[in-house]
């Protein structure tokens, strides 16, 4: 498509070549020429088959370079040259850059008990990103720690520390997030339009407790899931959207969620054994319940029950879990990804941002 200030770039030569010509200054000649990457994240067949393409033969993420180029050039040879090339991504529709997390997150840095699988079969797989973050270098450590050495290249993408984007940063966020989505999931079980229960919640303090072949939304047709207080779910539980836990969470078996999964009370165990399904998005662990003023408590994760699950972070999946959120909700948080379904800027031009840079430059002598 045609840009502001370029060459038509129907013409031939810019069919041909690529660049534009954008004139001279001074003695130099200015070029520039803009391409996507389209298949460095390709839409995997696993994708397709769950419905996580939009559309379906379209690549999960992309990237978009544009290359600035000047040349100084005597008697037809080119002796001086200076690229300078971008990176772009599409910045999120709440104005932030995302969230920072990644298949497996840990926003803070206050780390409990970590443990992992032993099992080959026991992947995470961060599609092109890291495959679990975590909110500070400390806390990236301790989690490089607890997996063995010799399962390191079952993470896809490596363990790293991203700074935590909103709402994560803070407990306040997160606090005013949690609501959000309490009110979401009240306001839409009032009115039936939920598959099953949006509002959940234990009886007595005790845990609300699902032993399995419960559907918490599906890929066509997500929904929001908020459970009150401590959450046990057994090993066919499936579902999609947003699955937020005011509390601790345990899952006999290996999550089968395609979406946002938040754990908001500090624990999360799969335990059990068993296959369950595979996850698709992200699983986001803080303990907000046991905050102190603007201080995460410490976050326990024990996935030693699901040692033949795939965790895999999801673009699409992620988008679509952002879409069920009201205006409100989606300026509070935003997932960590370049791009999503085209529905998501319906609102709105998205914001272009840079995220990376390069320069390159050369020259030759002139010969006498």
């Amino acid at each position: 498509t045609g840009h502001a200030g370029w060459d038509d770039p129907g013409t031939p030569e810019v069919e041909a070549t690529g660049w534009v010509n954008m004139g001279n200054v001074g003695g130099a000649t200015l070029s520039q020429r803009m391409y996507c990457l389209a298949d460095s994240y390709p839409c995997s067949a696993d994708d397709e088959a769950a419905g996580l393409c939009a559309p379906e033969d379209r690549p999960v993420r992309s990237q978009m370079f544009v290359l600035s180029r000047g040349e100084v050039i005597v008697d037809g040879d080119v002796v001086a040259q200076r690229d300078v090339e971008v990176r772009l991504e599409v910045g999120n529709p709440g104005g932030g850059l995302g969230d920072g997390c990644t298949a497996i997150c840990f926003p803070a840095c206050d780390m409990g008990t970590v443990e992992f699988p032993t099992s080959n079969a026991f992947q995470v797989d961060g599609n092109g990103q890291p495959a679990i973050t975590a909110g500070c270098q400390a806390a990236a450590n301790e989690i490089t720690a607890a997996i063995r050495r010799n399962r390191i290249g079952n993470y896809h993408g490596g363990i790293e520390f991203a700074t935590p984007g909103a709402p994560w940063d803070t407990v306040a966020k997160v606090e005013a997030f949690r609501q959000n989505l309490q009110a979401s999931a009240s306001a839409a079980q009032a009115t039936g339009t939920c598959q099953t229960s949006c509002m959940l919640s234990g009886t007595g303090g005790d845990p609300f407790v699902d032993n399995g072949n419960s559907d918490y939304g599906s890929v066509g047709d997500p929904q929001i899931t908020y459970v009150e207080g401590n959450a046990e779910f057994g090993g066919g539980i499936s579902g999609a959207g947003i699955l937020v836990v005011n509390g601790n969470l345990t899952w006999n078996g290996t999550p089968d969620f395609k979406g946002l999964i938040l754990v908001l009370g500090g624990t999360f165990e799969v335990i059990g054994g068993g296959t369950g399904g595979d996850h698709a998005g992200s699983v986001v662990l803080l303990n907000a319940t046991g905050a102190v003023g603007d201080v995460f408590g410490a976050a326990n994760a024990d996935f030693t029950g699901g040692g033949t699950a795939l965790y895999k972070f999801d673009c699409n999946a992620m988008w679509a879990a952002h879409a069920l959120l009201d205006g409100a909700g989606q300026g509070m948080w935003s997932p960590e990804c370049d791009v999503g379904p085209a529905t998501v800027f319906q609102a709105g031009p998205p914001e272009i941002v840079i995220a990376s840079w390069r320069e390159n430059i050369g020259w030759r002598e002139i010969p006498d």
